[in-house]
């Protein structure tokens, strides 16, 4: 049998301390994060990972696997150091304020930070005059708008969509009352991370009783790191939520996730109905080996529905991301989602149609590689983008996104699209390069989203449910 804690043992670096705890246990620990790797010792030994940040006891990494492979436990080691490396220079919440200058709130953040500090929370304030803010909001969490600038409120909610913007009152900024910004911060966050699973599952599905269990896995891939979420819903409640987050992503991890967590659920809410899972359409077959393949969901869904004894059924993960917005929102019901991860040009795109997804009948709906593999047939990531076309790599990008938009647009005709890709252009960009192909009037509003992650699960669970609905009629 493969020692893996004695193999541990020999992974040393500057940038972490390795020590056995105990027979079955191994710490390693940085000055920020403190993770374990530890064994337990049952049928089949089971592997337990996790990686804690010390400021304020959150957990950033969690994996269960069982150790039958010696390659894959070795690969899932060494993720788990990237996560600690990354996380070791992460800066807790990421708070911008801004005014018409910067000045004045410049001080302020000094102020604020100061306080943060005294309180142990894991905040980082800075701040930039109004004139930079859509650049520099890139990659913060909150934004905090001055008096003088509030009447921008309303615009840049809408184009910072997927943040946490917040107007600071008069009083409070003249006075520069730091309790009241930091309790206006915490009540904002609590409230944006409040799920909208009973207005989505009214709107969608009005004629089920929901009395439903249901375990959703999702992935969520980016050019740095693939999070995957899982969660269970009990009637519409999330009463299970974790991620593990990996630098890779395999339908191994699918398995890693259910061989640990699935008995558990089982055994503590008395039986799950269904696993809903989300995920690319391409991935590779084995965790860090072997080629990037094209996914069958079906075939895919009949095998785990067969190993774990359970309901399965697997979704396009685009598809999931463009129900999951439609539910959780009034005011569109004709909604393209156009995803490229890793600023790549073989993109994804979800559609909703007046209430009803677009799958395709093998469930390749908005699959977009065929596509453009016709003009970029040996792309693979931004990596191979970068080496090949240099400088010119973006607009490479921004070419293959317009024209994947530009079939949207004439085929769907939506109200809305969302565009995810980290390496995209000004939003305007986009719009003034579809106009050359559409009147303005006949232009669909463009919104640019960042974290996706509640619209996946969210459309994840729904699709569970309409699943245990439409086995419940036949």
């Amino acid at each position: 049998m493969f020692d893996y804690l004695s193999w541990i043992e020999t992974q040393t670096s500057d940038e972490y301390v390795i020590n056995r705890a105990n027979d079955n246990k191994v710490v390693i620990e940085t000055e920020t994060v403190e993770g374990a790797i530890e064994i337990y010792h049952m049928e089949m030994d089971v592997v337990a990972m996790y990686v804690t940040r010390k400021s304020d006891d959150e957990n950033i990494f969690f994996l269960h696997f069982e150790l039958k492979d010696e390659d894959h436990a070795k690969q899932l080691f060494n993720e788990m150091v990237e996560i600690i490396r990354k996380a070791d220079q992460a800066k807790g919440l990421q708070i911008l304020l801004s005014c018409t200058s910067g000045l004045t709130t410049s001080f302020f953040a000094d102020k604020l930070n100061d306080a943060a500090k005294t309180l142990d929370l894991d905040f980082n304030f800075s701040a930039v005059s109004f004139a930079t803010i859509y650049e520099s909001a890139v990659n913060k969490d909150v934004i905090l708008l001055a008096p003088q600038i509030a009447y921008e409120y309303n615009k840049l909610k809408e184009v910072l969509a997927d943040k946490i913007v917040l107007r600071i009152p008069g009083q409070t900024f003249a006075s520069y009352n730091t309790r009241d910004v930091l309790k206006m911060i915490d009540e904002a966050i609590k409230k944006a991370n409040t799920t909208k699973e009973e207005m989505a599952i009214a709107k969608v599905m009005r004629d089920i009783e929901n009395n439903a269990k249901i375990m959703t896995i999702t992935m969520t891939h980016d050019y740095h790191e693939t999070k995957i979420d899982y969660r269970v819903y009990d009637r519409g409640h999330v009463v299970e939520s974790n991620r593990v987050i990996k630098e890779h992503h395999s339908v191994d991890d699918l398995y890693d996730v259910l061989d640990t967590q699935l008995p558990q659920f089982n055994k503590k809410y008395n039986g799950i109905d269904i696993v809903s899972i989300s995920m690319p359409g391409q991935l590779r077959l084995h965790s860090g080996i072997g080629p990037v393949v094209r996914i069958d969901y079906n075939e895919i869904a009949d095998d785990l529905s067969k190993h774990y004894q359970i309901p399965c059924i697997v979704s396009n993960n685009t598809n999931c991301v463009a129900f999951g917005y439609y539910a959780s929102q009034n005011d569109y019901n004709i909604i393209s989602y156009h995803s490229q991860p890793r600023g790549g040009i073989h993109g994804g795109q979800g559609i909703v149609y007046e209430g009803t997804l677009i799958k395709g009948a093998h469930l390749m709906g908005g699959e977009l590689e065929a596509v453009t593999k016709q003009t970029y047939p040996d792309e693979e990531n931004y990596r191979t983008l970068f080496d090949r076309y240099g400088e010119d790599a973006l607009n490479v990008v921004r070419d293959s996104l317009v024209k994947a938009l530009v079939a949207n647009i004439a085929v769907i005709d939506p109200e809305i699209i969302l565009i995810r890709n980290i390496f995209a252009p000004d939003i305007k960009v986009i719009e003034e390069k579809l106009c050359e192909h559409f009147r303005e009037k006949d232009m669909p509003k463009l919104l640019y989203v960042r974290e996706v992650t509640e619209y996946a699960c969210l459309g994840t669970m729904l699709l569970g449910l309409d699943e245990l609905k439409r086995r419940a009629v036949k």
